[in-house]
């Protein structure tokens, strides 16, 4: 992200402003596009691991080349779906059961609690970007049923 602010300031002091955009791409498909693919792999391990700062990071630059986000917003549904399953397990294991299975105020609270956190890492790292919030409904939709 650095470099990419480097180049922008010196195109804003240096050069005429219709070559901006044409070097601004030039440099997001020479700083970006390589590693691309490595940036897709570790993002799973980042959700895991609850790594918010590199989550915002990494969404900052993929956003700026075309159908960086893409892969990404169907890992994070996967995620959401597979952290909400375990939530409602983890209920079953527990012990917490009712006469239809579980307590539906302790149920409600661990989707709820699902919910919440990942909504708000979708507004904070992703920048309430629309492919998440999709996903995460999508997941949340998925689970809760």
């Amino acid at each position: 992200m650095e470099c990419l602010q480097e180049e922008q300031d010196c195109v804003d002091r240096y050069l005429n402003a219709k070559t901006r955009k044409r070097l601004i791409r030039k440099c997001e498909r020479v700083l970006i596009c390589p590693h691309v693919e490595l940036m897709w792999g570790s993002f799973q391990a980042l959700l895991d691991y609850d790594r918010d700062e590199d989550l915002q990071r990494m969404y900052v630059l993929l956003s700026r080349i075309p159908e960086g986000l893409e892969p990404l917003w169907k890992i994070f549904e996967e995620h959401v779906m597979k952290v909400g399953q375990t939530a409602v397990l983890k209920l079953l294991g527990e012990g917490t059961e009712g006469a239809d299975g579980l307590v539906p105020k302790a149920y409600v609270n661990a989707l709820l609690d699902v919910h919440v956190k990942n909504s708000e890492r979708v507004s904070r790292c992703f920048k309430g970007d629309a492919g998440f919030v999709i996903s995460l409904n999508q997941a949340c939709r998925e689970f809760m049923n």
